[in-house]
């Protein structure tokens, strides 16, 4: 009866061990919506290993208030439609780390006056192919009693797209925050927003990079009734431009002598034992 106790807190303690739960964190968990609204809440997660990549499972509980999962731009999300994401690193990355958003939204008319978001089923995979288990986390949404009111910010896309030939954005459905990725040589971004109905009056802060504040370009699109703000935050790429120098010594390659010096005794030892056969014969 010991050894079995024995044996079942050992293999315990080696669960334990081999799960090594990591932390899975939103910036929100309790929200307050109104009707018509939509908000964004940053995905992260902290460990001290290296990822290749984060899988998890985003669930919400009514269709009142939908919400998906918009990838961080430094990152490729190989399932971007489905419940089920995988966050792929370009590198093997530690610490905290940025994920993406989850956009949760309120439609018009809900019928319900609150309702969740669920993200389980969290892990992530080291660069050594180990499975590292993160913890879940629920956004739970109780939905305001005010209406939509007219002028009022981020309600519409007024956007259609963001022409630019430095970066890539692509536009998403009620989705007013994105990011961007620069080479550290890049002075100045290019963004030509082009507004859904020329009615709309679209302007664009300042986009010299050593100007911008907080990192951040920001895009207003309006007329007399709607009005959205979008927003662009830039981040310079890390890059290691670093010239790796080889200093060893120059050493002269001897392979092919030491075989022709091979060959030589060979054949040397084969015409010594030809001759001794030969004298013999005679």
């Amino acid at each position: 009866m010991k050894y079995v106790f024995k044996l079942f807190y050992t293999i315990l303690i080696v669960f334990l061990l081999t799960t090594n739960v990591k932390a899975l964190t939103v910036s929100e968990n309790n929200l307050n919506i109104s009707a018509g609204n939509t908000k964004n809440i940053e995905l992260s997660t902290n460990t001290d290993a290296n990822l290749t990549s984060v899988e998890f499972t985003l669930v919400f509980d009514s269709y009142d208030v939908p919400a998906y999962f918009s990838v961080n731009s430094m990152y490729t999300d190989t399932n971007p439609n489905g419940i089920t994401h995988k966050i792929v690193f370009n590198e093997p990355t530690a610490g905290n780390i940025d994920l993406g958003t989850v956009v949760v939204r309120v439609i018009n008319n809900p019928t319900i006056v609150g309702s969740s978001v669920n993200i389980h089923s969290a892990k992530g995979t080291t660069e050594d192919g180990n499975i590292i288990n993160l913890n879940s986390q629920t956004i739970n949404i109780k939905i305001g009693e005010e209406t939509v009111e007219k002028n009022k910010e981020n309600t519409k896309d007024l956007l259609k797209e963001i022409n630019s030939e430095i970066v890539n954005i692509k536009l998403k459905e009620n989705v007013f925050e994105y990011e961007v990725a620069i080479d550290k040589d890049t002075s100045e971004l290019d963004l030509s927003p082009v507004a859904i109905d020329d009615k709309y009056k679209v302007e664009v802060s300042n986009q010299k990079i050593s100007e911008l504040e907080d990192d951040t370009i920001t895009i207003t699109v309006s007329d007399d009734i709607d009005k959205s703000t979008y927003k662009i935050n830039v981040k310079v790429k890390e890059e290691n431009n670093s010239v790796e120098i080889d200093n060893s010594e120059y050493k002269e390659e001897k392979s092919y002598k030491g075989k022709w010096i091979f060959l030589i005794v060979c054949l040397s030892i084969i015409l010594f034992f030809g001759v001794l056969i030969n004298k013999k014969s005679k």
